[in-house]
């Protein structure tokens, strides 16, 4: 399998950027869901959707 894949993935400049690429993205993602002003009142109104009985969450 390794062999197979040292065949296919020969440009490792081009491996190594979308490497980079998709965990900047995932870093992007991770402060953007934790960091936003006020994700932590969105997220716990967010969980307490099952728990309400006929309330509409904003």
């Amino acid at each position: 399998m390794s062999g197979f894949l040292r065949q296919v993935y020969t440009d490792t400049d081009l491996t190594a950027a979308g490497l980079m690429i998709f965990f900047g993205f995932f870093m992007v993602t991770l402060v953007w869901v934790y960091l936003r002003k006020g994700a932590k009142a969105h997220y716990e109104a967010m969980g307490r959707i099952p728990l309400n009985e006929g309330d509409v969450c904003e």
